[in-house]
């Protein structure tokens, strides 16, 4: 089954709380092979390392949802924390305890809306070690994302992700089959 897999970073340096996120968008067939990819990225100013883990994610699932069928879909990040709360749905918890002294805690709330209203238990959330060390099918990702995130050192402008219309793969995915809805979906 094709997959639409989507690494995830962040970075942030903590003594200017200047930060930024990266969002690598991939696109494969049943064999593994590319078939198209997007690069989002962002610059963010008075920001945590924290914070420059989650909101890519939560992006990479704007940007998803609704999940189409036959297809399966893959977050990939090097935030064992990020990814912990997705998978092991610790915001529930959060949740339920009504996100008190939870950090991050407006994030994790959209990140919760986001659950609430798409089914997804179709996204695999997946942790993988960062800066060429994780499992070989992630490197090349990871390191992507790695520098996209890493942008905002040298960069003062940004890819934002695409507006709340319809159809926010077509911006993405452009041409490719996933981008076109009529033919793909």
């Amino acid at each position: 089954m094709r997959e639409v897999i989507a690494y995830t970073d962040g970075s942030c340096y903590w003594r200017t709380r200047q930060g930024g996120w990266g969002l690598y968008l991939t696109y494969v067939d049943e064999d593994g092979t590319l078939i198209h990819e997007k690069e989002v990225y962002e610059q963010c100013e008075d920001t945590t390392i924290g914070r420059m883990e989650i909101v890519p994610i939560i992006k990479a699932i704007e940007l998803l949802t609704p999940l189409k069928k036959n297809i399966n879909y893959s977050i990939v990040s090097d935030s064992e924390y990020a990814i912990n709360t997705c998978h092991k749905q610790w915001f529930l918890t959060w949740q339920a305890q009504n996100w008190e002294g939870r950090k991050n805690a407006d994030l994790w709330k959209r990140f919760y809306g986001l659950f609430v209203k798409y089914d997804l238990s179709r996204i695999k959330f997946i942790h993988t070690r960062g800066h060429n060390k994780g499992s070989k099918k992630y490197i090349r990702g990871n390191n992507i994302a790695d520098r996209l995130a890493g942008k905002w050192k040298s960069e003062k402008t940004y890819y934002p992700y695409p507006g709340d219309d319809e159809h926010p793969l077509n911006e993405i995915f452009g041409n490719s089959p996933l981008g076109q809805q009529q033919d793909f979906w």
